[in-house]
């Protein structure tokens, strides 16, 4: 009798936690910075560039991912790579200031999950654009700078949201 009393309470307790959904813990955010003035160096060796071509940048970055500038005609474009050299960015986002600008990334739980960087198109609003990399790769917002004392801690705050939500 004792015997099934025991077993009777062990089941109940197994069903009731079963019935109780663990909630996930909400991640750490932070940032870490890529200073593209000091950070960044020649990508290739001048002897494996063609005449007259502009040599591209590779960037420290944030764990396994780095930065990717490279140049066309009138633009500077700006991706993130993976260790392997492999694009992990949706698509390349033209940079205004490549020499002086910074980049943000943000990382939750020490992992780098999207990057933000200042944009200031010529004749266009400045704003802060959002883009995530790899497996977070389609997060896409963008933070009007204009007026805005805390457009930066706003960036932020989307880029974590967009994170918790799960947007992939």
């Amino acid at each position: 009798m004792r015997l099934n009393t025991l077993r009777f309470a062990m089941l109940s307790l197994a069903l009731t936690a079963a019935n109780h959904p663990v909630k996930a813990a909400t991640p750490v955010f932070a940032s870490g910075y890529t200073d593209l003035s000091r950070d960044c160096r020649p990508a290739f060796a001048d002897a494996e560039l063609e005449e007259g071509q502009d040599n591209a940048l590779r960037c420290k970055g944030s764990g396994e991912y780095g930065l990717f500038i490279y140049f066309s005609a009138m633009d500077a474009m700006l991706t993130v790579e993976n260790a392997r050299g492999d694009t992990v960015f949706d698509m390349p986002l033209t940079l205004d200031d490549y020499e002086r600008g910074k980049v943000e990334w943000r990382l939750a739980d020490g992992h780098a999950f999207a990057i933000i960087v200042r944009m200031k198109p010529k004749g266009a609003p400045e704003t802060l654009e959002i883009r995530g990399i790899d497996s977070r790769r389609t997060i896409h917002r963008s933070v009007p700078v204009a007026g805005r004392k805390n457009a930066n801690a706003q960036a932020r705050t989307e880029a974590d949201k967009a994170y918790v939500a799960g947007v992939r």
